[in-house]
């Protein structure tokens, strides 16, 4: 008789293999720890390892190991060695790793990619790789060496010929066990391995090859083991000698406890709760009796609520009968918190309904709580749960008993116990009702199920954490579905319960390995009595047994000879590409098919079958919803019903195909219509609504009617005249009448427009506008009226300094752009005499350019300019009186007049010491500037004992008549929206006060003050008065004139009957605008008329498509993204919304005529702006630049007078540039210096922002950090603008652009404000801290580079591996790993040359950036250019 060891040579050859063995490098197995539960340790592999490595080397294997044996280190020495021979040979093939749940998938890819120099990437469903393209995946298979996925994503990949099985050269399955029936790994091999000519190397991982139910004899553990073997065209490798193996892979103490059967039976109880059950049923059918009949899905609903209801009652019962009343009570509540929450929107007899299954839980907990005393709970609080528990059935015998489990293992929290259970619902009962339990409070308690689609599973995010907590110890006891069975690593596991009996050899096996730990238990868990119980754990024991005989006895050579049989099912095979569907996934296909067409919360998508049985065979009949491309197929008649339906789907899928409505790789063809003509879709980024970089991008458009260059013609200047009317609904209040002088004709609209202006509460002025014909001025006149506008403007509208420095200025000319050039006068009375159309109020102009005169030439006494002579009083006395004649006389002596007191009252004058115009109410008889300060008894306590004191202290002014009585002033005020009627009723000026809980009268702002500071200016109050309703008229009129001027852009014919300007200025007014209008209404009506217009566009041009794939092609073409498009080709929401609004604007202009819109509109879809066109401003130019070359920009600016002086300086590698620009605001000012430099740049040096500046991406700095966010280091001075015209509200403001301004002739002012141009060897050390956190380092040297105006340091870094493990690092900062990095920095001090150094080796590149850029500062420390601070 031959001996064993002739009869398998599998044995026989193992010492025969030592002769190449290698031995494995530190670092190749793996063990749990904190971070993410795998971390690299020095590791020698085993000898049966290596023995077990060696045969799969040589042929296809299936690894048999006990649990913990380190069959994933075996697959992991496989991948190293063939991925290193595909790399020696230039060879580019994937190494494919099947894991059979998505735990599996995480846990296999992390110990991957430590332990490889491989490129490893994980695949699963949640990571929606069904959606992905053929794109997607050619970029996976081109970046990635080994891929890590679950079967089903394999499987789907090589059906849709997204991957071929000739591209892998390796296949590992593991818990390979699986390969039987119709799991994804069986068709894996027989779809694809076995068709192949050229076939992957295959390596598979199991503990138990057997998966079925009991195993009666050698013979059928044989025909398992062979059929495996078969499919997976490998054979089992298993070792003989278990020495070894015992020595690293302890076996579990097995130990079996009894419990007593349920004494205590709630027959009761079961009838009651059958009786709701029952009761609730018979609603549900009634309700759906009363549903109309035309509703399809209304049976599919039905029946899948009432199998709802059924679940829900099947859980309780088992609870009830397998845990106990407390725990049945427990399962209601789970149940009830599961029931879905409806919108309020649907259909009131569908939430009816499903508001009955919330109803049934409700009855279900009353009925179970009458069961239960109220003080239940005491039971809990108590040391142990007694008998009398027991006994009345809170708890059940089963439960009783692992209680006690628990408590034996006493309370240490260094426990790690998982427990396994049969179902969902009594993992999260039983973790509910531990917790509860004061006396196991020291357990952390948690429970882990698979990704199922029942209302119970966990998603793989809160798996994998839940998984995580119980590796690191924070959860100490974990109950778990057989999910946890397999392949999930747990070194520190000690005991394992089964709650739940096993139903397999593989679940008895996969389970019992998981009790990892030296001296660990395996407990199960059997009813006294129950001989079914112990039969089947004595026949899976026996089983287990006999799997292990025969693969240690069997010879391998007899079995060999079995071929896999690949049946020759029924297929459809796309010839372009190679994507196939089988019978067997023609279902799932046309579902798919079905989910992706058009659907809302009433109507599913889905496909209905129908059969007829004739002679024996069963026919299909498939219908498709009305918008799939066709709606019905007949498929060929089977014996078998099952194989029938699968014929009929294949042949659908075949005709979809066929028809396009799956593509060439069998997907559902999700049709983007941004590929049609129609609309082109662009890929640029936009930067975010309401951020200033959008702001820049989208520049303001200009009022063409209100341009001019008539300002500085010598001969005068005939301009259009346009009067405007005011008339208010108060008798008594009157407004002057003003008129507007421009160079250009408006639009009838405009000339003839009409304003309403509310001002308070019940308090309306309307306005009226006019033309009148041509107005001729000459050159003294145009001078004073434009000193007029720009006096009142000024002196009204802004800040003290500046209306101070308006009055003293002798040029004002720089005030005046060509893109506001209008004039608005005020007009005299009407004069029913007079035959002249306007008449201008010369006498006004007259007097305020008087003033304007008189103001600068007292001003010229004095070198500051502070009206105050040198001895200190005031330069506007012009007579000298004595206090007793002040105060006896009744005329009132002003700065520029002498006034009868009862000529005061309602005089407009302007203080001298601040420019501010006041209006006079009231001469205050009995004071005089040595009364007190407060002169109000709620003033708040002044400083001052006197006006006298005040003006002397505050403005330096020693007033000359203190004696003369002091005005009571009601002073100026800024400007406000006058368009939007104000909230408040009533008739005066009130404001809400929470306090008070009503309204309050809100306080006048009046002053008082000496009348020797104030100068009369010669207009009546009634010019004042309209001064404050000129911003709002203007803003509007401006407003209806961009209307216009729209109107003209996008007219496609001249014979097009004009769209109302109103109109038009309504569909661009968005609700932030403080309008009483907005585009929502017509909004509303042009969102329909496009989708209509649209529709039946699209509806004639493609005859062809499915309602579905018109839908989205209209979507498309009117979502706001596309309608933004036409305009900018930036994604702003409004002006989606303004193009639908236009439209509803040209539906209403023309009478609703739904043709005549479609003519207008149809020419404006084109892009107005694309990114050719897109003019960046200078500085925003200049900057990206910048950013994009690593230089810094300093700017700085001052301010002289009413001019803005900006110096940009740009320090390349040696020469220092400079440029300048002088404009009326810092922005315009650092605009046109910009725009010097960037001329300097391209035209001296050859760089320009085109040829550098990738306008769809913008290179970023080798940290990571982004340039734009250090490039600027600024020296800046507040400023304040003067104006010529009305300034409105802020939400009301037009941006204007300015004249360009002329820089002074003396430089040196220029100069003056500016710092010099350091040398760098001449300059003092800078001081820089350093934070030696990551990134400190470099953000410190980038911050050095950017105060002394270095261009930015660049880094070149170098990647080392290695195969033995480095350490960096020391103490907690410690790290392993097998790759280092070294970078070198390089530095270049503008003309002083280059510094390069080398840092030290880091374990990541950023780490070494960072010991580079240390490095660098300390040499920079030793050259003595810096000083590093603590």
């Amino acid at each position: 008789m031959a001996s064993s060891t002739e009869l398998n040579p599998l044995k026989r050859s193992f010492e025969q293999l030592t002769e190449s063995e290698s031995k494995m490098s530190p670092g190749d197995e793996c063990e749990v720890t904190e971070a993410n539960g795998l971390i690299p340790k020095e590791f020698n592999a085993r000898s049966y390892q290596k023995k077990v490595f060696q045969v799969a080397l040589r042929k296809n294997t299936i690894a048999m190991l006990e649990t913990g044996a380190g069959k994933t280190m075996i697959a992991v020495m496989l991948i190293k060695e063939i991925g290193q021979a595909m790399k020696m040979n230039a060879e580019k093939k994937l190494i494919i790793f099947l894991a059979p749940t998505v735990h599996l998938v995480n846990q296999q890819f992390e110990v991957i990619k430590i332990h490889t120099n491989l490129k490893v990437e994980e695949y699963y469903g949640a990571k929606k790789i069904d959606e992905w393209s053929a794109e997607s995946w050619e970029k996976e298979i081109r970046d990635q060496d080994v891929m890590v996925m679950t079967p089903q994503i394999l499987l789907d990949a090589l059906r849709k010929a997204f991957m071929t099985i000739e591209m892998v050269c390796l296949m590992i399955f593991d818990e390979s066990h699986r390969a039987i029936g119709n799991h994804p790994y069986t068709k894996i091999m027989k779809e694809f391995y076995h068709k192949s000519g050229n076939k992957p190397k295959i390596f598979g991982m199991t503990a138990s090859p057997v998966v079925r139910k009991g195993v009666s004899s050698s013979m059928d553990c044989e025909d398992q083991i062979s059929e495996l073997e078969c499919i997976l065209d490998s054979k089992i490798c298993t070792i003989e000698d278990k020495a070894e193996l015992e020595l690293y892979v302890p076996s579990a103490k097995e130990i079996t406890r009894y419990y007593d059967p349920i004494s205590f039976r709630c027959e009761d109880l079961k009838a009651k709760l059958n009786s709701s059950l029952s009761k609730s049923d018979a609603l549900l059918v009634e309700m759906q009796g009363k549903l109309p009949s035309q509703f399809k899905d209304t049976d599919e609903i039905y029946k899948k609520l009432r199998k709802r209801l059924s679940n829900h009652h099947s859980k309780i019962l088992h609870c009830l009968d397998d845990l106990g009343l407390i725990c049945a009570h427990e399962a209601a509540k789970v149940c009830l918190e599961n029931v879905p929450i409806l919108g309020t929107t649907e259909e009131e007899l569908y939430r009816a309904s499903f508001l009955q299954c919330k109803y049934f839980l409700e009855e279900v907990l009353r009925i179970i709580e009458e069961c239960l005393p109220s003080d239940y709970e005491k039971f809990l609080d108590v040391g142990t749960l007694g008998l009398e528990a027991l006994e009345m059935g809170f708890i059940s015998p089963k439960l009783y008993e692992l209680i006690q489990i628990f408590q034996s293992l006493g309370g240490t929290r260094q426990i790690l116990c998982l427990i396994f259970v049969e179902r969902i619902i009594t993992a999260k009962v039983i973790e509910r009702f531990i917790k509860k339990l004061n006396y196991l409070s020291h357990f952390s308690v948690s429970y882990l199920t698979g990704g199922s689609s029942s209302v119970d599973a966990l998603t793989p995010k809160m798996q994998k954490k839940t998984l995580d907590s119980f590796r690191r110890g924070e959860v100490n006891l974990l109950f778990a579905t057989n999910v946890a069975e397999e392949g999930i690593d747990v070194p520190n596991c000690s005991s394992i319960i089964r709650f739940d009996l096993p139903k397999t050899v593989r679940s008895y096996v996969q389970s019992r390995g998981r009790a990892r730990q030296p001296d660990s238990q395996y407990v199960t868990m059997l009813e006294r009595g129950n001989i079914k119980q112990r039969d089947l754990l004595f026949e899976i024991i026996r089983s287990d047994r006999s799997v292990t005989d025969t693969t240690l006895n069997r010879d391998p050579n007899a079995c060999i000879s079995r071929v896999c049989c690949v049946d020759e099912t029924s297929a459809y095979v796309v010839e372009s590409t190679g994507a196939s569907v089988t019978a067997d996934s023609s279902i799932g296909l046309i579902y798919r098919y079905c989910e992706k067409l058009p659907g809302d919360k009433y109507y599913t998508p889905k496909p209905n079958f129908q059969f007829s049985l004739s002679g024996g065979s069963y026919e299909y009949t498939l219908s498709l919803p009305p918008n799939a491309a066709f709606q019905k197929v007949v498929g060929p008649a089977n014996r078998n019903s099952h194989i029938s339906k699968q014929l009929v789907c294949l042949e659908a899928c075949k005709k979809l195909h066929q028809m396009g409505a799956l593509d060439d790789h069998l997907l559902p063809y999700i049709e983007d219509p941004s590929r049609d003509a129609v609309i082109e879709r662009t890929e640029e980024s936009a930067s975010g609504a309401g951020t200033t970089k959008r702001k820049e991008l989208h520049g303001s458009a200009r009022v063409r009617a209100l341009s001019g260059t008539w300002g500085g013609k010598p001969d005068g200047v005939i301009l259009q005249a346009y009067k405007v009317n005011f008339s208010c609904n108060l008798v008594g209040e009157f407004y002057s009448g003003f008129v507007l002088l421009i160079d250009s004709k408006l639009d009838d609209e405009v000339a003839n427009a009409e304003v309403e202006l509310y001002l308070i509460p019940d308090k309306l002025v309307k306005s009226s506008v006019f033309p009148c014909g041509e107005v001729h001025l000459d050159a003294e006149q145009v001078k004073k009226s434009m000193c007029f506008q720009g006096f009142f403007f000024n002196g009204l509208f802004l800040t003290s300094k500046k209306r101070k420095e308006y009055l003293i200025k002798t040029e004002n000319k720089s005030l005046w752009c060509s893109s506001n050039m209008y004039l608005l006068l005020p007009l005299e009375l009407p004069d029913p005499a007079s035959h002249e159309s306007v008449r201008i109020n010369w006498r006004a102009i007259d007097g305020c350019a008087s003033v304007v005169n008189f103001l600068k030439e007292k001003s010229n006494f004095s070198a500051d300019h502070s009206f105050i002579s040198e001895k200190g009083d005031s330069l506007f006395s012009s007579t000298s009186l004595s206090d007793t004649e002040c105060k006896s006389s009744e005329v009132v002596h002003l700065a520029n007049v002498s006034v009868n007191f009862n000529d005061l009252v309602n005089m407009v004058v302007v203080a001298v010491h601040t420019g501010r115009i006041y209006s006079v109410l009231d001469v205050m008889i009995g004071t005089s500037a040595e009364s007190p300060f407060d002169l109000t008894s709620d003033a708040v306590p002044s400083n001052y004992s006197s006006f006298r004191e005040y003006f002397n202290k505050k403005y330096g002014i020693l007033l000359m008549h203190p004696g003369q009585p002091l005005l009571l002033l009601k002073q100026s005020h800024n400007a406000h929206n006058l368009l939007l009627a104000k909230p408040n009723e009533g008739g005066s000026l009130c404001k809400e006060t929470p306090e008070a809980g009503g309204v309050v009268e809100k306080p006048q702002n009046h002053v008082h003050m000496p009348p020797e500071l104030l100068v009369s200016i010669g207009v009546s109050i009634n010019v004042l008065k309209t001064f404050y309703l000129l911003p709002s008229l203007m803003h509007r009129l401006e407003s209806l004139m961009l209307a216009c001027q729209l109107r003209e852009e996008i007219a496609c014919h001249p014979n097009d009957s004009p769209i109302s300007s109103s109109l038009i200025l309504e569909a661009l007014t968005t609700l932030r605008c403080c309008e009483k209008f907005s585009l929502e209404r017509l909004e509303l009506l042009g969102d329909s008329v496009l989708k209509y217009a649209v529709s039946c566009h699209l509806f004639l041009r493609y005859p062809k498509k499915h309602e579905g794939q018109l839908s989205a092609r209209r979507s498309w073409a009117v979502c706001n993204s596309t309608l933004h498009k036409l305009g900018t080709n930036r994604k702003i929401q409004v002006l989606g919304d303004m193009v639908e609004s236009i439209a509803g604007a040209i539906l209403i202009d023309t009478k609703l005529n739904l043709d005549e819109v479609w003519r207008i509109f149809r020419p404006l879809l084109s892009p107005i702006v694309t990114p050719d066109k897109l003019e960046l401003p200078p500085l925003r130019q200049l900057h990206e630049l910048c950013d994009h070359l690593g230089y810094f920009i300093k700017e700085m600016c001052v301010t002289k007078g009413d001019v803005v002086h900006a110096e940009l300086r740009l320090q390349l590698k040696d020469v220092l540039l400079k440029g300048e620009g002088c404009e009326r605001n810092r922005k315009a000012a650092k605009g046109r210096a910009a725009l010097h430099l960037l001329k300097d740049l391209e035209q001296e040096r050859g760089v320009s922002h085109s040829l550098y500046v990738s306008k769809q991406k913008k290179l970023e700095p080798a940290d990571g950090s982004s340039f734009m966010d250090m490039a600027v280091y600024h020296h800046l001075q507040p400023n304040d603008e003067a104006v010529v015209g009305p300034v409105t509200h802020k939400k009301l403001k037009t941006i204007e652009d300015m004249l360009p301004v002329e820089p002074p002739a003396n430089n040196s002012l220029l100069e003056d404000g500016f710092e010099k141009v350091c040398d760098p060897k001449l300059a003092s050390p800078v001081s820089v801290s350093i934070n030696l956190q990551k990134g400190g380092p470099r953000s410190s040297l980038y911050q050095l580079c950017r105060m002394l105006q270095w261009p930015m340091p660049t880094f070149h870094s170098v990647e080392h591996k290695s195969r033995v493990p480095i350490e960096f690092g020391e103490g907690s900062e410690r790290r392993t790993g097998f790759s280092s990095f070294i970078s070198k920095i390089s530095l270049h001090i503008p003309n002083n040359g280059v510094i390069e150094l080398t840092g030290d080796q880091k374990a990541d590149k950023k780490s070494s950036f960072d010991s580079a850029a240390l490095l660098m500062l300390y040499e920079l420390g030793r050259q003595g250019r810096c000083v590093i601070g603590d």
